[in-house]
């Protein structure tokens, strides 16, 4: 079964592109007292979907909202080490992102109150504007002054973490983020089938490919980077029947108003993606398991 979708390259500035760190990924990792120092590369990372345009995509298909496609604010609790907190700090930021394409003020006000509190268990809460992000809640609109402040804080929690030598956190909270967009669409699709859905899913096999490249740069400066690595092996291994062929062609420069900016689009991208309904269900079963134990 073959489907072929055509994205403009520039949406591939997705909501966790910005996390690009200003040094080079270190060969081996600096050791401070007894401190291991995490410098990671994120230039490579740029196929991460956006949990806004995955949501976006969802509803525009027909799709309803369904508050169990999301973590539950309960679940905080369970989440005692750094390494949880910032996996589900991006879960819960994609979840943010559904809930407001959706209208759902309360669920939407439930993820920042679990960003909230994860975020001050890593420390990181002084890189969050809470303020502007309901009032970009508010303005249902608009979804776009949300992301645009997602874009602003997660910026700043990068260049934090980057000079606190803690890019591994920030690879947890990509990560996080990931794995939750692709849970959304994996839920969706195996209840309603949506074409478009799958094409989504099957494409993801080049933001998979580019995480694990980072991982298996950076799996040995700690253990929970190592496990990371070795979590995705099942999803991995799922993606491996996927074919996905992508096709630069060359077309005049176009422009396009997003809000108050004008968007230039430099160059079209036809992307082939050949799988089997087969494939599918390992992939979905892969990600429902390595969500499961993240959340759990």
């Amino acid at each position: 079964m073959i489907f072929s979708i055509k994205k403009i390259l520039v949406s591939f500035s997705l909501v966790f592109l910005l996390f690009s760190c200003k040094e080079e990924v270190k060969d081996k990792p600096k050791v401070e007292g007894n401190k291991v120092v995490v410098k990671i590369d994120f230039k490579a990372l740029e196929a991460v979907p956006n949990p806004i345009e995955i949501a976006s995509l969802m509803k525009d298909i027909g799709i309803a909202y369904d508050q169990n496609y999301i973590n539950h604010v309960d679940n905080i609790s369970k989440y005692d080490t750094d390494f949880k907190k910032a996996l589900n700090l991006g879960i819960y930021s994609t979840d943010l992102g559904y809930a407001n394409i959706y209208d759902q003020s309360q669920e939407s006000i439930n993820c920042i109150t679990a960003i909230r509190e994860l975020s001050q268990g890593l420390k990181i809460d002084s890189y969050f504007d809470f303020d502007n992000v309901k009032k970009a809640i508010d303005q249902r609109d608009n979804p776009q002054e949300l992301l645009k402040v997602t874009l602003t804080n997660l910026q700043k929690i990068n260049e934090g973490l980057d000079e606190e030598d803690r890019g591994d956190v920030t690879l947890f909270i990509i990560t996080g983020g990931w794995i939750e967009a692709l849970h959304l669409s994996c839920t969706a699709a195996k209840a309603k089938g949506k074409t478009e859905l799958l094409d989504k899913i099957a494409d993801q096999k080049i933001a998979l490919k580019q995480l694990i490249d980072i991982l298996d740069k950076n799996k040995d400066k700690n253990t929970h980077l190592a496990q990371l690595r070795t979590d995705l092996d099942e999803i991995v291994a799922a993606y491996a029947p996927v074919n996905v062929e992508s096709i630069e062609k060359d077309k005049p420069v176009a422009t396009k108003q997003v809000g108050d900016e004008v968007v230039v689009d430099q160059k079209n991208i036809e992307t082939k993606v050949n799988f089997t309904p087969e494939d599918l269900n390992k992939i979905i079963a892969a990600v429902d398991k390595m969500r499961a134990k993240i959340i759990g």
